[in-house]
């Protein structure tokens, strides 16, 4: 999911740590199939931030929860203990975005969350000139290179309808896009069949389409096909770079970094 870094300032106040009850413990509670209050659920995830409970608690922990299935009391108290746990941290000045998501769920569909940091990188030019976008791009200097072509038209993975024949291809809420409904492997090959026109009317050749999450197609141009395209209404363009996303806290918080210092 994609959310808005909030920054020191902002922050209203954390949710308060739920004190250290000694012997205490409810996770056999929670093993035994039996919900948990709000109170004894922050509790364990709190311990679970903190690194005070072992391998097997854990995968106990997370099994058991998704076996019986969690409950709203259950998401209250984890939110709060990782709430109360977040690291404060000071935004910058520049237009960002914090992107994660879980992924690797073998089922064969996109996963938008992962997909975003492909759209945020290749259209990261354009958010950053804010209100400048509208201005033409004609008056910059355009060289020869690999360029990003996006499009007005909005990615399979947002559009909401509206075209006469197309009908919305927007996953509803929580749910993510299948590629392989007949109505977005059409929507998808209409943005495709846009993306040739174009490239055909400046005489240059795509290497690949973008369609889900951006809409855009990845061509080498000229200078004189650059400024071509640049000038088209409803075409932006960006140079292709590469574009290293990085993290610095998420790894460590939820205990992803081995003693070796490698990814787990």
């Amino acid at each position: 999911m994609l959310t808005n870094a909030i920054s020191t300032s902002d922050r209203t106040a954390a949710p308060a740590p739920v004190q250290d009850h000694g012997a205490f413990n409810p996770l056999p509670k929670l093993l035994s199939g039996e919900d948990l209050i709000a109170d004894h659920a922050q509790y364990l995830f709190e311990r679970l931030v903190l690194g005070k409970l072992e391998p097997g608690e854990i995968g106990g922990m997370l099994i058991a929860l998704r076996m019986k299935g969690e409950t709203a009391e259950e998401m209250i108290g984890a939110a709060h203990a990782l709430s109360a746990a977040a690291t404060p941290f000071d935004r910058p000045d520049y237009l960002f975005a914090d992107c994660c998501g879980t992924g690797g769920d073998g089922s064969g569909l996109i996963n938008v969350s992962t997909a975003t940091g492909f759209a945020a990188g290749a259209v990261t030019a354009a958010s950053s000139e804010g209100s400048s976008a509208t201005r033409s791009q004609t008056s910059k200097a355009v060289a020869a290179g690999r360029y990003i072509v996006t499009f007005a038209d909005e990615p399979a993975a947002s559009y909401e309808g509206g075209v006469s024949g197309y009908p919305r291809t927007r996953p509803d809420a929580g749910k993510k896009l299948d590629p392989t409904r007949p109505e977005v492997v059409r929507y998808r090959d209409r943005l495709t069949k846009q993306h040739d026109a174009a490239l055909t009317r400046v005489g240059a050749t795509k290497l690949y389409d973008y369609t889900v999450a951006t809409n855009g197609v990845l061509s080498d141009l000229t200078a004189g096909q650059a400024r071509t395209l640049s000038s088209t209404a409803g075409v932006r363009l960006e140079k292709d770079a590469i574009r290293t996303l990085d993290t610095t806290e998420t790894p460590g918080f939820v205990l992803m970094i081995s003693k070796a210092g490698r990814m787990v």
